[in-house]
């Protein structure tokens, strides 16, 4: 048979089956979740954040120009100095890595809201499949209903938003942060969690923090400045190709190769502040974003991940990020402007070809639409959907007996075009076939 005659017969067959496969996307019965699970280690060679932080586990996302997620905003868009996204709080500490360690589910959400409009953003994250138990969100989140979303999520008192599962398919929802929260009182354990450090290692770095609080008169706020002044005034550069670190990593970092990334400065800051009995902890996340001028959404790619700290000042959880004392235009322009090595950066991030650019955005554009209404499609847009026709409260048998109407008619129609050609073949029996 000719390859033109093959190619025909198969478009016809392709023609005739898209209204089937129409009217079951929009109408077979969804249902929460995905229909199967997979292995636990589908998703680890996955670029993105994880549960932990050492030195290096951030600055090994920078050269990757992967999206992390996107968002729409509904009214007002923060500056890009405000723009960071909250992950994982990090409270664990062994010498050389960061780990979380919750307070129990009972406990109540360390936030207070503010009421006033002006400190509400209100957005849409899609968020690409991550492997952890985790969302992203600005400061502070204040969760939505989240089993109207599709979405079983809780905010837990070290203000994550904590899902019940892992994110091992693109994840949608809708969430609202107030950037001038409040926090309550610190549990006596919760305290003593935050301020403890390792036995034994870096005895230099104690003895700098003893010096620079008795220098700041033991008062919390000052200390904080002078830690902050010695990091931008001896000599420390922000880089991506930092020295390795020994068993007294703090140490080495802060006396002798003063090289680091985010991790590094933020790691050490914390250290430096349990060092003086202050509570704090580690956040990780991703800092900035950049709007897609050829549609209304922000992308934040996985170059954009981001680490830096909190401490307990003043009765409440005060984000302090040493990295914007090292390198100011890290924050306030993103990580292209820097200063970092461009070599080590994505050759998308710092192409000046404005040809590859565009088309970059037209491709990510329609990758965002396909998140949107194919992968995106759940049972909450289903619902919307038949709302949207006059079918209001569709249980599921409704849904079932209209989508057997619906398959029915369809086939119907079909049928009729197939058996009423103007051209019959030589062969009848073929072509009734």
């Amino acid at each position: 048979v000719p390859l033109v005659v093959r190619f025909r017969l198969s478009s016809r067959f392709i023609f005739y089956a898209i209204p089937m496969m129409l009217v079951l996307f929009f109408l077979f019965p969804r249902i929460p979740g995905p229909l199967w699970g997979l292995p636990e280690d589908a998703f680890s060679g996955r670029t993105g954040l994880s549960e932990e932080m050492s030195p290096g586990s951030i600055n090994r996302l920078i050269n990757s120009s992967d999206i992390a997620f996107r968002v729409k905003f509904e009214q007002q868009i923060p500056r890009h100095n405000q723009l960071y996204w909250r992950g994982a709080v990090l409270t664990d500490y062994d010498g050389k890595t960061w780990r979380r360690n919750d307070a129990p589910q009972s406990a109540e959400a360390n936030i207070r809201y503010d009421d006033n409009p002006n400190n509400r953003y209100r957005y849409t994250v899609t968020l690409e499949p991550t492997n952890v138990n985790w969302l992203l969100s600005l400061e502070y989140p204040k969760p939505t209903d989240g089993s109207k979303q599709n979405l079983e999520y809780r905010l837990n008192r070290e203000a994550m938003l904590v899902t019940k599962n892992k994110l091992t398919n693109v994840t949608n929802y809708t969430i609202e942060s107030q950037t001038a929260s409040s926090n309550r009182a610190l549990f006596d354990q919760e305290s003593y969690k935050n301020r403890l450090l390792p036995v034994q290692l870096n005895p230099e770095t104690l003895m700098l923090a003893n010096q620079l609080l008795q220098s700041s008169a033991y008062d919390a706020q000052r200390y904080i400045s002078n830690v902050l002044a010695y990091f931008r005034e001896n000599g420390f550069v922000y880089t991506l190709t930092p020295a390795l670190l020994g068993d007294n990593a703090m140490d080495d970092f802060i006396f002798r190769s003063r090289r680091g990334f985010c991790e590094h400065y933020a790691s050490a800051f914390t250290y430096l502040m349990r060092a003086a009995g202050i509570p704090a902890r580690v956040v990780i996340g991703y800092q900035g974003g950049r709007m897609n001028p050829l549609d209304d959404y922000m992308i934040v790619r996985q170059s954009d991940a981001h680490a830096w700290s909190e401490v307990w000042l003043d009765g409440a959880w005060q984000r302090v990020d040493p990295t914007a004392a090292i390198s100011p235009e890290r924050i306030e322009r993103g990580i292209l402007n820097a200063g970092l090595e461009n070599s080590q950066l994505p050759l998308l991030l710092v192409s000046n070809n404005s040809i590859i650019e565009n088309l970059t955005y037209l491709y990510d554009s329609f990758q965002n639409r396909w998140n949107q209404w194919v992968i995106g499609y759940d049972q909450k847009k289903q619902y919307d959907l038949l709302k949207s026709l006059g079918l209001e409260n569709a249980s599921a048998s409704n849904l079932i007996l209209l989508l057997v109407i619906c398959l029915t008619i369809t086939a119907v129609i079909i049928s009729w075009f197939i058996l009423t050609k103007s051209k019959v073949d030589k062969d009848r029996i073929q072509h009734y076939y």
